[in-house]
């Protein structure tokens, strides 16, 4: 659990979702290897804000031996215009 991101600045966001993400302890080594070691996974989020949460599950990915981690977003919000 987190608190919302909305309002939060670049680095709040960071810190916020920071050790927020983990893979299930309930996938076996063997269905990790098979869906997540040495693949490419694609992240789906619905808005891309400062990329924080993107980046904070790409770690995780990456940690699990993703090849590479790429990210779909369907709009990106300016937070300059604030």
């Amino acid at each position: 659990m987190t608190a919302p991101q909305t309002g939060l600045s670049a680095g709040g966001r960071r810190r916020n979702v920071r050790g927020a993400f983990r893979l299930s302890p309930l996938l076996r080594r063997r269905v990790m290897q098979t869906m997540i070691a040495n693949r490419i996974v694609v992240l789906v989020d619905d808005v891309r804000t400062t990329g924080a949460t993107l980046d904070a599950c790409a770690h995780v990915l990456k940690d699990a031996g993703a090849k590479e981690v790429r990210a779909l977003t369907v709009a990106r919000a300016d937070i300059h215009s604030r």
